[in-house]
């Protein structure tokens, strides 16, 4: 059986949390990067329910997508370009981003992180399992009872890297979130 991969499901959701997202800065002029732009459809709706001026820099992979943006490997562009430039960083991925997230913690950058966590049945990656507290030799030989509770092994994942909140949809096995990362990476939202 073949996945199907929808490009912007719950997409009322994904625009009303954008806009959640941009409401808790204060500036009136924003910059986002969004790491997995697609056609850049859902800024583009942002941008049309908001009064704030939003500049977006856009990253995608594929090479005929529309619109003006970077195209290639987000993991490049996020090792080398200056993130701290940027109020939201956008990672709307399938599935977790879960190693832009850490190049973006890794490199100290506070300000909004948009993600997607989007776990099927014993779909975790094993670096969350692993960030949890478990062994590689645990996750061998139960994998499917790890895989259990998918949401509270993200929390589990997010709290080793002292981020205790976000904001967002949680929607079956689709969840769309923010966390606000700050100097001290406390997160109060």
């Amino acid at each position: 059986m073949s996945k199907v991969l929808t490009e912007n499901s719950y997409l009322e959701e994904k625009v009303k949390l954008r806009i959640l997202a941009t409401a808790e800065i204060t500036k009136n002029e924003l910059l986002i990067l969004d790491c997995f732009s697609a056609d850049g459809t859902l800024w583009n709706l942002v941008k049309q329910q908001t009064t704030k001026k939003i500049h977006v820099l856009r990253i995608e992979k594929r090479k005929d997508a529309k619109g003006v943006y970077l195209v290639g490997d987000n993991m490049k562009y996020l090792e080398n370009i200056d993130l701290y430039q940027f109020d939201i960083i956008d990672l709307d991925a399938f599935g977790f981003a879960i190693d832009q997230l850490d190049v973006i913690l890794q490199r100290g950058y506070n300000g909004i992180i948009i993600l997607t966590f989007i776990h099927l049945y014993n779909s975790l990656s094993n670096k969350i399992l692993i960030q949890s507290g478990y062994t590689l030799a645990m996750i061998k030989k139960c994998r499917s009872l790890l895989c259990a509770g998918p949401l509270d092994k993200l929390k589990m994942y997010l709290s080793t890297k002292r981020i205790y909140e976000m904001k967002g949809y949680f929607i079956g096995n689709k969840n769309y979130f923010y966390i606000r990362i700050s100097q001290n990476r406390q997160v109060k939202i």
